[in-house]
């Protein structure tokens, strides 16, 4: 079963840098244990069964609450994502264009010699 809170948890942590992470299975409530630069261990119980809409989000400002008390700072310049990748149309577009840039020139070339 698939746990938003979890997901939600993992990737606040993931995002704010903090990379060893423990998941720690109890009796109904997955625990997240994670060290920041060598620190003491944290825990952070996360709820087996979200009963709101809101848990995943609820989850995020718990975590970078958490973050903050151990002193990580949340304003810093996150990594941009990697650029989208074009869709297979403007792919074929680009090549199409590439195409007649080619032929253009093979034809002038030709009509000079």
């Amino acid at each position: 079963m698939k746990n938003a809170c979890l997901a939600a948890a993992l990737d606040e942590l993931e995002t704010h840098g903090v990379r060893d992470v423990v998941i720690a299975r109890g009796s109904k409530h997955p625990q997240v244990r994670f060290r920041i630069n060598g620190g003491p261990v944290r825990a952070f119980t996360i709820p087996g069964t979200p009963s709101d809409v809101r848990s995943p989000a609820n989850t995020r400002r718990d975590v970078r609450n958490l973050l903050r008390e151990c002193g990580v700072n949340l304003n810093q310049e996150r990594a941009k994502p990697p650029p989208k990748r074009p869709d297979r149309i403007t792919l074929l577009e680009r090549r199409v264009a590439a195409l007649e840039h080619e032929l253009t020139k093979l034809l002038k070339d030709k009509s000079d010699a």
